[in-house]
């Protein structure tokens, strides 16, 4: 791909989309935009703009040639987390006097495809995936700017004073179920997601904020944990006479239920960090309505129901991401039947049950 400019002199250059394209931007002294500078026959040429159609341009050539001179625009304060290979920095930016996070990759040991799939993964659109203000390549680092949010990490939140309320962990897991079913659609799974990279918004909406989790599944062998997995599924294989194609599905399906087991490990963070773990003989509570004796087993019995599930060490007998979905959207708090007591005040005012009926749940 190529892009044409024509200079005041009516000259056209026509200059690569390519990483080896080196765009130098000039600034004025109010660090608003004056143009920029590019490489042509072992000269530097100069195409004076204005602010607003240095602006349009760039939209235009973001991640798909080199900058120079625009990271300094960006005056970095304090790392806040680092993640595979890059870093997150509370920035302020010279040009709007404002405060951004900039997440900066290392693409110098990327390849030319495996850069074009990250780029792909930062301009995914979706309502759980963290949006991306703009991103810039300058000098063999990839530059991502967001927006500061409005809220706290998902492990900020267990490691507050008060403990998660099972409807609390139900909306939470709910959502990154379907955020989840949505990326396998789009051919994607996660290397891993942790309460770290998990941001409830004051809003009450909830992102990734990690463009590194994703990954292509094709990809996905690369990681040790998901290699696991495939144990199961060669010792399967093997005593089985299925065709390529069939395989490649057997893949995918292992790849997709790692990500159950992973999300497993998040929902048991959330259900141990602040309050005690369960004891095996779960109680209920007696409703006397009508003479009628009615027994509910808390929500938090059916999380732990939901956990064991996904913790389930075969992939094969794993509970998958639509069945775990089913399962707590049956859980159901409209009739106020339930109240979320200390375990030792449970254990004080209510006795274990033999047999209970509850609803019928899809898994």
């Amino acid at each position: 791909m190529n892009f044409i400019l024509k200079s005041e002199q009516n000259l056209k250059y026509k200059i690569p989309l390519n990483l080896s394209t080196i765009i130098k931007w000039i600034f004025n002294g109010d660090s608003t935009f004056n143009g920029f500078q590019f490489q042509w026959k072992n000269s530097w040429k100069t195409i004076l703009l204005t602010h607003d159609q240095s602006l349009t341009l760039k939209d235009n050539l973001d991640g798909k040639v080199t900058y120079s001179n625009l990271a300094k625009m960006y005056n970095l304060i304090h790392c806040e987390r680092s993640g595979y290979s890059s870093k997150v920095y509370l920035t302020y930016c010279c040009a709007n006097q404002k405060k951004y996070y900039m997440q900066i990759f290392p693409i110098s040991d990327l390849t030319n495809q495996e850069y074009i799939r990250l780029i792909q993964i930062i301009n995914i659109t979706h309502p759980n995936i963290l949006k991306c203000e703009e991103y810039f390549v300058e000098e063999k680092n990839l530059y991502i700017v967001t927006n500061i949010l409005n809220g706290r990490t998902l492990k900020e939140r267990i490691g507050s004073q008060y403990r998660m309320e099972p409807q609390e962990i139900i909306s939470i897991m709910k959502t990154l179920l379907k955020f989840i079913n949505d990326m396998h659609k789009q051919g994607y799974v996660f290397r891993e997601i942790t309460s770290t990279n998990i941001f409830l918004q004051s809003d009450g909406e909830i992102l990734l904020i990690d463009f590194e989790l994703l990954v292509k599944i094709e990809e996905a062998f690369r990681t040790k944990a998901v290699s696991k997995e495939k144990d199961f599924m060669h010792e399967f294989k093997d005593s089985t006479k299925n065709t390529h194609e069939d395989w490649v599905e057997m893949e995918r399906f292992c790849y997709e239920q790692h990500d159950v087991l992973i999300l497993g490990y998040l929902l048991k963070e959330m259900l141990t960090s602040k309050v005690q773990q369960l004891h095996p003989q779960e109680r209920a509570r007696q409703l006397t309505i009508n003479k009628t004796i009615l027994i509910h087993k808390s929500p938090k019995y059916y999380l732990c129901q939901l956990l064991q599930r996904m913790l389930e060490p075969d992939p094969k007998g794993r509970i998958t991401i639509q069945n775990a979905i089913y399962f707590l959207e049956d859980i159901d708090f409209d009739d106020n039947s339930y109240e979320d007591f200390p375990d030792t005040s449970e254990e004080q005012q209510f006795q274990p049950v033999k047999s209970i009926s509850i609803k019928t749940f899809l898994v």
